[in-house]
């Protein structure tokens, strides 16, 4: 039986506790190397945390302020890339409207004005696009379409003009229709869906863009209101003179052609809306930046002075070991468990 003494057992409490911290110190400096980040920031900081959390949330926020202008980037250039198609289509059409109608047949006048009705009806599932869940056209109401389809626009047209026999006429009262301001039960009342509020976006501190382009707007209005006018053959609106089929497209080519300068106006807009985002995207991005580099002084471990700990640690192990084994016969694994 062996006996030990009161100092055996305690020299025996010693080393073990000695090994204990030991093995703390080493999973610690072990942890630190591995992720870079020191483990116990308040040492790092003398227990002042209030300028590292002050860093994160402005850290936060400047994220925050990414989010919301990539956001507002990507909607611009979904809205432009709308614009871009929709003017396209319409100048084509206007210059064929105003260059070509004159000594067509009946037949031929019905199939144009028929493709017209169709790029109509184009023009206004580009202005009903969504980007995500947002409809990009319609203000801030944002839930819903902010038009009724071509063909309905259409209907509501044909019905409003019956007994009119002079293109002229007709003109005007489709032009009034579209032009007559909220409440009077025009085309901002009946077609147009969305609301005229601008959508804003805060992109950074003290700074908030509004896009105020919706479908409504009397630079999209005009293209309507010119292809709708030119769409009226198709639908057999003064079958009876043909004079006046031509002379109602050409007038409707016309208003279309007239319109292109304000729809170009109306892509400007939301092309200097997308350049103004994006240099503010690269602002926060390199702030966001600067302050993950003030954020990461503070955290970052130093890999050279907690490789030398580590060494020391594992020296003064080793020399524990080498005092334990010869009471123990304990292996240096044991310790590093």
């Amino acid at each position: 039986m062996s006996i030990y003494s009161v100092g055996d057992q305690a020299r025996a409490l010693a080393l073990q506790s000695a090994a204990g911290r030991l093995k703390t110190t080493l999973n610690v400096l072990t942890e630190e190397l591995a992720s870079g980040e020191v483990s116990d920031i308040g040492q790092r900081v003398l227990g002042n945390t209030q300028s590292l959390r002050a860093i994160e949330d402005k850290i936060s926020v400047a994220e925050e302020f990414h989010r919301i202008s990539v956001e507002a980037d990507g909607l611009a250039k979904m809205m432009g890339a709308a614009l871009d198609s929709i003017q396209s289509v319409s100048s084509n059409i206007a210059i064929n409207l105003i260059n070509e109608p004159v000594g067509e047949s009946a037949s031929l006048l019905l199939e144009r004005s028929g493709q017209v009705a169709k790029n109509l009806d184009l023009i206004v599932t580009r202005l009903n696009t969504s980007f995500g869940s947002y409809h990009v056209f319609s203000g801030t109401a944002t839930d819903q379409p902010p038009l009724m389809s071509g063909p309905e626009i259409l209907d509501i047209i044909q019905g409003m003009i019956s007994g009119l026999t002079i293109a002229s006429d007709i003109v005007q009262a489709v032009s009034d229709w579209f032009d007559s301001p909220s409440g009077s039960g025009g085309f901002l009342d009946i077609a147009y869906r969305g609301n005229d509020d601008g959508r804003q976006f805060m992109v950074s501190e003290g700074r908030v863009v509004v896009l105020d382009v919706n479908a409504g707007a009397p630079e999209i209005r005009d293209t309507l209101k010119g292809m709708a006018i030119s769409s009226l053959v198709s639908r057999g609106v003064l079958s009876t003179d043909v004079s006046q089929q031509r002379e109602l497209m050409r007038l409707g080519g016309g208003i279309i052609y007239d319109s292109d300068p304000l729809l170009i106006s109306a892509q400007a807009k939301i092309g200097h809306f997308a350049q103004s985002i994006e240099r503010n995207i690269a602002e926060n991005s390199t702030l966001s930046d600067s302050l993950k580099i003030s954020r990461n002084d503070i955290r970052s471990a130093n890999p050279y002075e907690t490789s030398l700990a580590l060494s020391d640690v594992e020296s003064r192990l080793q020399a524990l070991y080498a005092v334990t084994n010869r009471l123990s016969k304990l292996k240096l694994v044991d310790y590093v468990r």
